[in-house]
């Protein structure tokens, strides 16, 4: 049986530059995300990663996101390919931020 989970990345978007290192997300291995999109908390706008897991695993793997801003370079040189999962308009839809998952 799986579940549903969150992962608020809020803070970790926070933390980071947009394009300039990957955001680790801990998850079940295998887990399969499903949508990034925005819940808003008590006014507050969080950016949150919903994944469908199976509840009962015990091994963990880290999963590499990445976020870049329209007009951004995004770069093809890096060794690896990258999945795109969505695009999320924040700050009252002042910024657009396209958001990958790094594969490989």
């Amino acid at each position: 049986m799986t579940k549903i989970f969150k992962y608020d990345i809020t803070g970790l978007i926070q933390a980071t530059s947009p394009g300039t290192r990957p955001i680790v997300v801990d998850m079940p291995i295998k887990a399969k995300i499903r949508k990034v999109g925005i819940q808003k908390i008590s006014g507050m706008q969080k950016i949150c990663i919903w994944a469908e897991v199976d509840p009962k695993e015990q091994k963990r793997e880290d999963r590499f996101i990445e976020y870049f801003m329209t007009g951004q370079d995004i770069p093809t040189d890096m060794g690896g390919a990258r999945k795109y999962l969505d695009t999320l308009l924040v700050a009252e839809d002042t910024f657009v931020l396209h958001i990958y998952e790094r594969i490989n």
